[in-house]
C-alpha cells in the first residue's frame, strides 16, 4: 500500500555553541514515498474469528529538492544557512528511526481496532 501527500512537519529552537544565540526553526519535507507493506490474517480465540493486519515494513522516500527549512532569529546568515544545513542532514539521518516509530504506532493502532470487534460462527453438531 502505498500513501501518498505526506510531509514531516516540525519547529523547535537551536542554540549557537559559539554565542548562545538561540534561533527558531521551521520545517516542512514533503514525502516522495511511503510504502507499508500489509499481511492479512485471522486469528481464533475463545471461539471468535478475528481478523489480524500485521505491519509487515514501512519504507519512507524523501526528496531533498522539497526540503523547506527556515530559520528566524538574530543569527548572521552564514550562520543560519549552516543551521538549516544541519537539519537537513539531522533528518536524513533520522530516516530509519521515524519508519521504525511510524510502524510501532500502525500495529499498535491496527491492534487496538480490531480487538473492538469479532465476528463468531458457533458450530452444532448434530449426532444422532
Amino acid at each position: 500500500m502505498e500513501l501518498e501527500d505526506l510531509e514531516f512537519v516540525g519547529k523547535g529552537l537551536i542554540t549557537d555553541p559559539e554565542t548562545g544565540i538561540q534561533e527558531k526553526i521551521h520545517m516542512t519535507v514533503d514525502m516522495d514515498l511511503c510504502q507499508v507493506v500489509l499481511r492479512l490474517e485471522t486469528e481464533v480465540k475463545d471461539g471468535n474469528v478475528y481478523p489480524k493486519i500485521e505491519i509487515k515494513d514501512v519504507a519512507f522516500t524523501l526528496n531533498p529538492k522539497t526540503y523547506n527549512v527556515q530559520g528566524e532569529g538574530d543569527l548572521p546568515l552564514y550562520k543560519q544557512h549552516k543551521f538549516e544545513e544541519g537539519v537537513k542532514t539531522w533528518l536524513s539521518q533520522q530516516l530509519t528511526q521515524r519508519e521504525r516509530e511510524f510502524h510501532s504506532e500502525l500495529q499498535r493502532s491496527e491492534r487496538e481496532i480490531m480487538a473492538t470487534f469479532a465476528f463468531k460462527n458457533d458450530f452444532k453438531s448434530s449426532l444422532g
